[in-house]
């Protein structure tokens, strides 16, 4: 056991590693593309079919507290700012100061060298609300572009529109922000041809979608682990952060939630985007704490809830224009949070607690990242929003972690067996003793012989100490099986449902009893009764039928009367068939009649393939009845170890 959790430890490593090249590769550009200078991008030598779609990054033209639109651009204008984009106007300067993040702009853009025709752009949102025109046309527009606050109306929804292209194009965009503390073209728009642009779009939102949904079970069954067990608060924590990472998900990028709920404000929008992400950090942290707690002190984890709250009341009840104005702030305090769980991981891997190893290589990848996304927020890095590549890591190490209890678990498991037979031997042993001295008693010796045997095999047992087995050419086999109904008493234990098999399996003795049915044994839930054995009788099939329909009716009548009273209750499944069987004693101190051939294990398989409340028959028995009128024809069924078979539901 410990040498399989071992190698499963190594196989983690290595796949956490490769998680770390996959991140890493994530990050990276694609091959370099052209730039704009001074406002121009020459595409002559850019390839759209073979070199994919372009962001033409670079330096574009803005003309700050203007809104301008392409006609004024004959005319002539004061000299434009020259910008980096992608890059927010808050960190430009003109003069000697900074740009401040509320205002408005317009950004202008010119190609040369493009294809001719048809080709698509795909208009990533801006903070807060844009206009674009190409080539002297409106093609987009989001939101609603003011000079101040009250005319501006913020909208944030990524849109693909599609264009006439020329040899020489000309892009303007008017950019309006009084939501925010940064404003501008945080995004550059992608420019291909519509296909491609079409493609990226329909497998970024497949990846979305795919995220989000898998991250929304794994909440959901979480939340059910933790409502079923209450006393420990991991899964809680879990599906909390796959609920934040999944409204994150579908919040920004393509902005998804927007796009099922146009109506939602681009305030409410924005407040779930910073939400989820520095919330999600102070529930890891909480996670994390139940992983190790004898290494994380529970009062640190309060110390971090109590500040995540604290945020997340910034988050939902201030103005937007004011927490993203400290956004350094709740950055800087992820970091810290990041920071102390490395070093928390660090001490239980040097105690080598279990699975410590497998959460530092976690830790240290949600570092890098939320390192990257700060810095590619803050527009420090060229690279691309990595917390989607990082979230399988975290799913396959709370994987391993189940895996590694369940481990734990089954270790528990084998030990507890082993204890139990001994136990069991020993017990055994008292109960030879105890048999031994029963046997003086004749009287008790045959009844007890009566209750387990049949009268005839009972009969030969006493006569000759031994019976014969005997083969019986044709003879109709029957399992019922008792299936619990699932209620609200999911507490209750087995000694109530056990006193319920006990109550219909003595109904069952009767009924089998009254159509001149042999029992043979009880598995279980499972009850196991024969007829034309050891007395021949004829029209078994029928007999055994019969008593199915009143086994029906007792179970039926029984689950009402429990059902309304709130008590345990059991539905049955009936499985039946005939031919030959060989019928006989098990075992030399402890008797039991029992009986073996095809036609059992096809009864059985009958019974596996009934419906709750129905009477499956094979094909050989429906050959050997007389009156076939109440039976239902299923079809040639898929039995195991069987083949097909032809199986029929009496009614």
């Amino acid at each position: 056991m410990h040498g399989a959790l071992m190698a499963r430890g190594r196989f983690l490593f290595m796949l956490l590693v490769l998680l770390v090249l996959l991140v890493m590769q994530g990050c990276r550009k694609a091959a370099p593309a052209p730039r704009a200078l001074n406002g121009i991008i020459d595409l002559q030598h850019w390839n759209f079919e073979k070199q994919g779609t372009i962001t033409p990054d670079g330096y574009w033209e803005m003309y700050w507290m203007q809104l301008y639109v392409p006609p004024d651009f004959i005319k002539q204008l004061p000299p434009p700012a020259l910008v980096s984009i992608p890059g927010n106007w808050n960190t430009i300067s003109i003069g000697d100061s900074l740009l401040p993040g509320q205002g408005y702009a317009t950004y202008r853009l010119r190609t040369i060298g493009m294809p001719q025709g048809l080709m698509a752009i795909r208009m990533p949102d801006a903070y807060s609300a844009y206009r674009l025109w190409i080539n002297g046309v409106p093609v987009a527009s989001n939101g609603r572009v003011g000079t101040t606050a009250a005319m501006e109306i913020a909208a944030l929804r990524p849109l693909i529109r599609t264009f006439d292209s020329r040899q020489e194009n000309e892009i303007v965009i008017q950019v309006s922000n009084y939501l925010q503390h940064k404003g501008g073209l945080g995004i550059t728009p992608e420019i291909g041809t519509v296909d491609q642009i079409m493609q990226n779009w329909s497998a970024s939102q497949a990846f979305t979608v795919f995220l989000a949904g898998m991250l929304l079970i794994l909440a959901l069954y979480h939340l059910l682990i933790f409502f079923t067990t209450r006393h420990d608060y991991n899964p809680l924590w879990f599906a909390f952060l796959c609920l934040f990472i999944a409204a994150r998900s579908l919040s920004t990028a393509e902005r998804i939630l927007n796009n099922m709920f146009p109506a939602i404000p681009a305030s409410i929008i924005t407040r779930v985007e910073y939400a989820s992400v520095f919330g999600g950090v102070t529930l890891f942290a909480c996670f994390i704490q139940g992983l190790i707690p004898k290494d994380f002190p529970a009062a640190v984890s309060k110390v971090l809830m109590v500040a995540g709250l604290v945020q997340l009341a910034l988050f939902c009840l201030t103005p937007v224009i004011f927490f993203s104005s400290i956004l350094t702030v709740f950055q800087l305090w992820a970091v810290c949070q990041l920071v102390y769980l490395v070093v928390v991981i660090a001490t239980a891997t040097a105690k080598k607690r279990q699975g410590a190893k497998a959460m530092m290589v976690v830790i240290i990848i949600t570092l890098i990242v939320g390192v990257n996304d700060i810095l590619y927020a803050r527009s420090v890095v060229d690279t691309t929003f990595a917390l989607p590549l990082a979230v399988p890591g975290l799913l396959i190490i709370q994987a391993y972690f189940i895996a590694h209890r369940i481990g734990h678990s089954l270790h528990a498991v084998e030990k507890l067996s082993n204890e139990l037979n001994s136990a069991n031997q020993e017990l055994e042993n008292k109960v030879v003793d105890r048999t031994a001295a029963l046997i003086t008693e004749k009287g008790k010796t045959e009844e007890l012989l009566l209750n387990i045997l049949p009268a005839e095999t009972a009969a030969e047992l006493k006569e000759k100490g031994f019976a014969v087995p005997r083969t019986y050419s044709l003879v109709t086999v029957m399992f019922i099986k008792l299936t619990r109904i699932a209620s609200d008493q999911t507490g209750a234990d087995g000694v109530l449902s056990m006193t319920e098999i006990g109550d219909c399996f003595n109904e069952l003795d009767h009924i089998i009893a009254r159509h001149q049915l042999e029992k043979v044994k009880t598995i279980g839930d499972v009850y196991l009764c024969v007829s034309g054995l050891p007395v021949p009788i004829l029209r078994h099939a029928e007999h055994t039928i019969a008593a199915a329909k009143d086994m029906l009716l007792m179970i039926q009548e029984r689950k009402a009367g429990r059902q309304a009273q709130g008590l345990v209750a059991f539905d049955v499944k009936i499985g039946i068939s005939s031919g030959p069987v060989v019928a006989g004693i098990v075992g030399s101190k402890k008797f039991a009649f029992d009986i073996w051939g095809d036609t059992v294990n096809t009864a059985a398989r009958m019974q596996q393939h009934s419906e709750v409340g129905r009477i499956n028959i094979s094909g050989l028995m429906h050959k050997i009845m007389r009156n076939t009128d109440g039976l239902e024809y299923r079809g040639k069924l898929e039995a195991k170890n069987k083949g097909m078979i032809d199986m029929y539901y009496a009614r």
